[in-house]
């Protein structure tokens, strides 16, 4: 999976329509229309979507290719639209930013001329990115063959990423919830990950699980050790250790 899907091959493996490329630029966009919220967003901004090798986007599209489906399938590029959009609400609320993301892209897709049915796959898969908490357990509601590639890549950083990089996004996660300080990171932050995992069950697909699955439980069980050789490397300041995930960033690049 460590493979630049946007660079190989020519980059023949992303959808090619402009309209496509049109709402990469869009998303992109409109996550960096406030500069105050964005540079709060540790871990759902440009980054999470269009890193070029752990992006949901680039993963998405590369666990179609992998489960069988055709870079010509119209399916193939509804599941880049709805990758390169399931995260922008964020930039206005990251409570129930599924809903705000589909409400967004679907006057974008719109106005470029996608017909009612593309758009209502779309917005099924960015649903499926959802997290229900509503009976105190983490849960996805998630139908389609695309909303489940979605939804697989969406959580695939612990399935293929090395435990320091994991690690990193993990503590992402922790700065953007704001809700335990630092120095509780390898605790409180690490059962909160693991339970979240444990909780939300495998991957949908069996390529995901083919790919993700032995490695995923590896790196949950190294995740505490991980973590503390971080926040050590940065003599547990919090400026130092967001420079860190920085440099962690360019290294998959």
């Amino acid at each position: 999976m460590l493979i630049d899907i946007y660079s190989y091959a020519g980059g023949k493996y992303m959808p090619q329509s402009s309209a496509f490329h049109d709402v990469v630029e869009f998303a992109k966009s409109y996550l960096r229309s406030d500069e105050e919220k964005l540079s709060k967003l540790y871990f759902h901004n440009e980054c999470h979507t269009f890193h070029p090798v752990k992006g949901v986007l680039s993963v998405a599209l590369k666990l179609a290719i992998i489960d069988g489906m055709s870079y010509t399938d119209e399916a193939y590029e509804r599941i880049g639209l709805a990758a390169a959009l399931h995260d922008i609400g964020n930039i206005v609320e990251r409570q129930e930013h599924e809903q705000i993301s589909i409400d967004v892209s679907r006057n974008k897709l719109i106005q470029l001329g996608y017909d009612r049915q593309m758009i209502e796959a779309i917005a099924c898969c960015i649903y499926s990115t959802a997290i229900d908490y509503s009976d105190g357990l983490v849960r996805r509601t998630v139908g389609s063959r695309e909303a489940k590639i979605v939804s697989d890549a969406d959580l695939s950083n612990p399935g293929f990423l090395d435990v320091t990089n994991f690690a990193a996004e993990s503590i992402k996660i922790w700065l953007e919830m704001d809700e335990f300080g630092i120095e509780d990171f390898s605790t409180t932050g690490v059962a909160l990950t693991k339970t979240f995992f444990n909780q939300i069950g495998d991957y949908y697909t069996g390529t995901a699980r083919h790919l993700f699955s032995e490695r995923r439980q590896k790196n949950l069980a190294g995740l505490e050790k991980a973590v503390e050789q971080l926040l050590n490397k940065a003599n547990y300041s919090e400026q130092t250790l967001i420079q860190i995930l920085s440099e962690l960033d360019k290294t998959l690049s």
